[in-house]
C-alpha cells in the first residue's frame, strides 16, 4: 500500500506541476504545499496534526460472545446472528480547550480492529463537557473555524458551563460508524474530532468506551451512491435499500453513514415538503455565510464550503436505525434525509454522495418498544425508564450496546447532563427561535412550535447509543438519557407520549 500511495502521489505531482490534471489551478493548502516541497506524497499529517493532544490508554479490553439468550415478552426478541463484541477503554488526555483529530491515535489503540471485516463500532464518550465529531481531517483551520462556530451558536447560554453543555447536547457524545476492511468506513477526507470544550480534563482525561459489533458477512456492509438533485434537504428513504441481510434480520440495527465532511444525514417529516425546504432555510441562518468575512479562515474552497462542516457536524454524519422482521422501524412520519450542504456538492465530486450501510450481527439482540411521556416541553431525563424497560436483559452482558430510537419528528434523544436539562431547553429557544415562524417558516399550520420542533429534533437527533459494560450502562459521571420534548402539547393526535424503540 504504500509504495502504490508513494507511485500516485509522485504521479499526481508530476501532473500537477505540469497543469495536465484538474486540480492544477486549485489553490489547496495540500496541494499546493506538496509541490512547494516536492514531496512524492501528500503530507496530509502535517497539517491534520498541528494541534495534536497527547493521549494515554488504559487497558481494558474484552472479547466475549453475548451471553443473553432471547426471549420473548411481547415484542420480537430475536436473535440477529452470531459475531463478536469487542469493547476497549481509551483515556484521551487533550492539552487544552479545542478540537483535536484522533483518528490515528484511536487506530493504535485499537490493533484487534484490523481483525475485523465488517460491523460498527460505538464510540462514546463519557463526558458531559466533550463532545465526538466526524469531519475533515486535512486542514486544521476547518477545527479552530469548526470551534469558533459552535461558541458563536451558543452564545446566549448564561455561563460558560452551560454553554459546554449546550455544545456537547448538539455535537453529540456517541457515534455509531461502520467497519470496513479493517478500519472505519471513513470517506477520504473524514476523521474522528474529539472536541474539548474546557479544557479542564486534567490528569483524569476523557474516557473514550469503544464497542464493536461485528457483522456476520462482510456482504452485509454495503457502500451506495446517493445523488442530491441540489443543496437542501432530500428525502431519500427509498434508496436506502439493498443489504444482503436486511430481508433476514429479525432483530437489529442498521447504521447509515455517509462518507463526506459537507453532507449530513437525518430522519424528520416525509409528508409535507415545505418541512425541508425550512429545514433548509433554518440551517442557513443557524450557520451563516456570512462568517466567512467575520471568522472564518477555511474559505478558499468557496462560500458554502466551511458553513457546510459546521452543519455537517451539528446534523451529524452517522445514525442507527433498528431492524424488525426485516423493516426499519421507523415511526408513521419519519423519513431519511440527505442533506446536501454545498451549492455544487463536496470537492471533485458534485452532489453525488456515498452513504454506507451497515447491518452488524454481533451476539444477540433483544428489542422492546415502550411509552415515556413528558412531563412538559423541555429536556428531561428518561435514563430510569429506559433502564427499567430492559434492565434484566442489560444484567446478564459483559459488553455490548443498547439503542434508544425515538418514532417522531418533533422530539428527541441526547445523552447529556442530567441537571442541565432547563438550559438546554432554552438554548434550544435561543438557536431555533419561533419568530422564524412569522419571517420565513412556510410549515406554519400546525402551530408556532411546530416547525422549530422539527429543526432542533435533526439538531438533537432520534438514536442514542450506549455502551453496556459488566450488566451496566457505561454511562460517565452525571450522564443520562434526556428526552428532548419539542412541542407545548406534543405531536399532533399523540400529545406528550412518545414511543421509543430499545
Amino acid at each position: 500500500q504504500r509504495t502504490t500511495c508513494a507511485s500516485v502521489g509522485c504521479t499526481l505531482a508530476s501532473m500537477l506541476q505540469a497543469g495536465t490534471h484538474p486540480l492544477s489551478s486549485v489553490r489547496h493548502p495540500i496541494v499546493r504545499r506538496t509541490l512547494r516541497t516536492g514531496a512524492t506524497t501528500p503530507s496530509v499529517r502535517t497539517v491534520a496534526n498541528r494541534a495534536r493532544p497527547s493521549f494515554s490508554s488504559r487497558p481494558k479490553f474484552s472479547v466475549t460472545r453475548a451471553s443473553l439468550a432471547p426471549k420473548t415478552n411481547g415484542t420480537n426478541t430475536l436473535g440477529m446472528g452470531k459475531g463478536r463484541v469487542l469493547q476497549r477503554v481509551i483515556t484521551l488526555k487533550p492539552d487544552k480547550k479545542g478540537i483535536y483529530l484522533m483518528t490515528r491515535k484511536i487506530y493504535e489503540e485499537l490493533p484487534e480492529l484490523k481483525d475485523i471485516q465488517a460491523g460498527t463500532a460505538n464510540l462514546f464518550l463519557q463526558s458531559t463537557d466533550a463532545a465526538l465529531t466526524i469531519n475533515e481531517n486535512a486542514d486544521g483551520t476547518v477545527r479552530t473555524d469548526m470551534d469558533a462556530a459552535l461558541e458563536k451558536i451558543v452564545a446566549s447560554a448564561k455561563s460558560p458551563t452551560d454553554a459546554a453543555r449546550a455544545k456537547t447536547s448538539l455535537v453529540g457524545v456517541s457515534l455509531d460508524v461502520p467497519i470496513q476492511d479493517g478500519k472505519f468506513g471513513f470517506g477520504t477526507w473524514q476523521g474522528l474530532y474529539l472536541c474539548d470544550f474546557t479544557g479542564q480534563a486534567g490528569e483524569a482525561g476523557r474516557e473514550l468506551v469503544v464497542t464493536i459489533l461485528e457483522a456476520g458477512n462482510v456482504r452485509d456492509t454495503k457502500n451506495i451512491t446517493v445523488k442530491a438533485p441540489s443543496r437542501g434537504c432530500h428525502l431519500v428513504t427509498d434508496t436506502l435499500g439493498g443489504v444482503p441481510g436486511l430481508a433476514n434480520c429479525d432483530v437489529g440495527l442498521l447504521n447509515l453513514s455517509i462518507r463526506h465532511t459537507s453532507a449530513s444525514l437525518t430522519i424528520n417529516e416525509n409528508a409535507d415538503p415545505t418541512v425541508r425546504t425550512d429545514m433548509e432555510a433554518a440551517f442557513n441562518h443557524i450557520v451563516p455565510e456570512s462568517w466567512n468575512q467575520e471568522f472564518f479562515e477555511h474559505t478558499f474552497e468557496g462560500p458554502d464550503d466551511m458553513p457546510a462542516h459546521v452543519k455537517s457536524t451539528l446534523v451529524g454524519a452517522s445514525f442507527s436505525v433498528p431492524v424488525n422482521r426485516g423493516r426499519l422501524q421507523l415511526g408513521t412520519w419519519q423519513g431519511v434525509y440527505l442533506c446536501e450542504h454545498r451549492d455544487v456538492g463536496g470537492f471533485g465530486v458534485g452532489h453525488s454522495r456515498e452513504v454506507t450501510l451497515t447491518l452488524p450481527a454481533a451476539g444477540s439482540a433483544v428489542q422492546k418498544k415502550v411509552t415515556v411521556t413528558a412531563p412538559s416541553r423541555g429536556c428531561h431525563d428518561i435514563t430510569a425508564d429506559v433502564l427499567n424497560a430492559v434492565s434484566s436483559e442489560v444484567a446478564k452482558l459483559k459488553s455490548g450496546v443498547i439503542n434508544c430510537f425515538i418514532q417522531h419528528t418533533s422530539a428527541s434523544l441526547t445523552i447529556a447532563d442530567v441537571s442541565g436539562g432547563t438550559a438546554l431547553e432554552s438554548m434550544l429557544n435561543a438557536v431555533v427561535p419561533e419568530k422564524w415562524n412569522k419571517e420565513f417558516f412556510k410549515h406554519t399550520y400546525e402551530g408556532p412550535d411546530d416547525m422549530p420542533g422539527h429543526v432542533k429534533s435533526t439538531l438533537m437527533g432520534a438514536s442514542a447509543s450506549l455502551p453496556i459494560s459488566d450488566g451496566k450502562l457505561a454511562l460517565g459521571p452525571n450522564q443520562g438519557i434526556l428526552l428532548c420534548e419539542h412541542r407545548n402539547t406534543g405531536g399532533v393526535g399523540c400529545a406528550h407520549p412518545r414511543a421509543i424503540v430499545i
